[in-house]
């Protein structure tokens, strides 16, 4: 979930930068001055960008390695470490470093799409134990997935809500490009483990 409130900072410091701020400190929605050669509303989106050609490079590696090796667990292990130390290193945004931050959000999307491999590599394995028949019928299952879909449709929606009424409606738009799912898909993992 903290790309989404990184989200509002990262844009926040990108228009600081590039000197889109008026005298009110709010950002200037029709700015089109530059900084790192992209538009400071156009960051999370590229952020994504950056993230979709990490996870469509590098993902066929990931899941070779989950299903051919026995290291699964250790590469879950190592990546959720990954993505704490991200978190801790991105306490340090500030207008000096936003755009270090922004990098390291792009490849925490990567980190994330692969702990949702290694995390989803176990549903086979446990399907063998459990039986077929237990995971497509299993009312727990059912629920968590359900719960899942619904915990990630409401925290949409209050969120661009919250920019709508905020006026703020160039973070509701960014908002919306941005991978909502990265941050809401614990709730799906804490059944299997």
């Amino acid at each position: 979930m903290s790309n989404i409130f990184l989200s509002t900072s990262l844009i926040y410091l990108a228009s600081e930068q590039a000197g889109c701020l008026d005298a009110e400190d709010l950002v200037v929605e029709d700015c089109q001055t530059r900084v790192y050669g992209m538009l400071p509303t156009a960051l999370i989106a590229n952020i994504a960008v950056v993230s979709g050609l990490l996870s469509a490079f590098l993902m066929p590696l990931a899941g070779a390695a989950m299903d051919y090796t026995p290291h699964r667990r250790k590469i879950g292990i190592y990546v959720t470490a990954l993505m704490i130390l991200i978190q801790a290193i991105q306490i340090g945004t500030l207008s000096e470093t936003w755009f270090a931050m922004s990098v390291l959000q792009g490849i925490a999307g990567f980190l994330y799409q692969a702990q949702v491999v290694s995390t989803y590599s176990y549903l086979p394995e446990i399907a063998r134990v459990v039986g077929q028949a237990t995971m497509t019928h299993c009312e727990y299952f059912k629920l968590t997935m359900i719960h899942a879909f619904c915990t990630r449709k409401t925290n949409h929606i209050v969120i661009s809500l919250y920019f709508h009424s905020q006026r703020k409606l160039y973070l509701s738009t960014e908002y919306n490009t941005s991978s909502l799912s990265r941050g809401c898909h614990w709730t799906e993992h804490r059944a299997w483990f």
